[in-house]
């Protein structure tokens, strides 16, 4: 099943994610794209 609305890029994900004051339980986050590119969302500055 493929969505139907666009999602922003890894960039975007990326900067968000820095900014949020969570913790999580995952080693690792991946993003992966429609065209199989594959981006780690890392935690820090």
């Amino acid at each position: 099943m493929q969505n139907d609305y666009w999602l922003a890029d890894a960039d975007s994900y990326a900067v968000t994610f820095r900014q949020l004051k969570l913790t999580h339980c995952f080693e690792r986050i991946f993003l992966v794209s429609a065209n199989a590119s594959v981006s780690e969302l890392t935690l820090g500055a």
